[in-house]
């Protein structure tokens, strides 16, 4: 099929082709959440695709500094190690202040750019981070562009592969 969200819904394994060979295959879960590479991740909608470098790695939980903020993850690349970032928006958290959550990722703000999907809400944050919400929660949290934001999510939802 061609057609993610049937793939998503119907299959238990995946395959993904490129150029007419196949370039990953896996469960749903491998597939839109530990893409092989980068052009992969694009593919299935990781909207999230970041470049930074490892700055620290103490008992396998790595420090990546992306430039506008550091994220933490587990890994076993070594630190100085160039690499690619890849967060699936719907596992970022907005909230207007810090929450205390198991999240080990929290990164402050600006609404850089809203888009309203119908039920959902794709938010942009510093032109950088994509999170998506609930039309219902926006309205509640009252989002809107230029309004200071939190984002979290949990090291579970960083997926990083050298460059």
């Amino acid at each position: 099929t061609h057609d993610q969200t049937e793939a998503m819904i119907m299959a238990d394994r995946i395959g993904v082709m490129m150029n007419g060979r196949i370039a990953q295959v896996g469960t749903v879960r491998e597939i839109f959440n530990m893409p092989k590479n980068r052009i992969i991740a694009d593919f299935v909608g990781t909207e999230n695709i970041l470049e930074g470098f490892i700055t620290e790695k103490t008992d396998g939980l790595i420090k990546i500094n992306i430039g506008s903020a550091e994220i933490s993850t587990l890994s076993d690349l070594e630190t100085g190690c160039e690499v690619n970032v890849f967060i699936r928006p719907e596992d970022v958290i907005i909230s207007r202040e810090p929450q205390r959550t198991s999240a080990r990722n929290n990164i402050e703000g600006v609404i850089t750019k809203i888009v309203n999907l119908g039920a959902i809400v794709r938010i942009e944050i510093n032109g950088e981070l994509v999170a998506f919400t609930t039309k219902q929660s926006a309205e509640e949290l009252e989002l809107e562009t230029g309004k200071h934001v939190h984002a979290s999510f949990k090291s579970t939802a960083v997926h990083v592969l050298k460059k």
